[in-house]
């Protein structure tokens, strides 16, 4: 049996005992409260509103993105290239 057989048969065997277990099971729906109710980011919310050089730091992420984005591009072009020349 190949790897794929198995893995289709456990699959198949675990599908098989959830359907079991859930046949006999009572599904409830339960609403808890959060013990924290602000969100533990928001201590950080506006810290740079009023930094004249956040924009810039904007404009210099979205500049390294493209960058890596189109080494990447790049990188890829060169993998396919030699997977056609195979």
């Amino acid at each position: 049996m190949g790897r794929i057989e198995k893995k289709k048969e456990a699959n198949a065997n675990i599908r098989q005992l959830l359907s079991e277990r859930l046949a006999q099971a009572d599904i409830i729906s339960l609403e808890v409260e959060s013990p924290n109710k602000e969100h533990p980011w928001m201590e950080f919310a506006g810290m740079y509103a009023n930094n004249p050089l956040f924009d810039e730091v904007l404009a210099d992420i979205a500049a390294y993105r493209d960058e890596i984005d189109a080494d990447m591009e790049e990188y890829y072009r060169q993998v396919d290239a030699k997977e056609i020349a195979k």
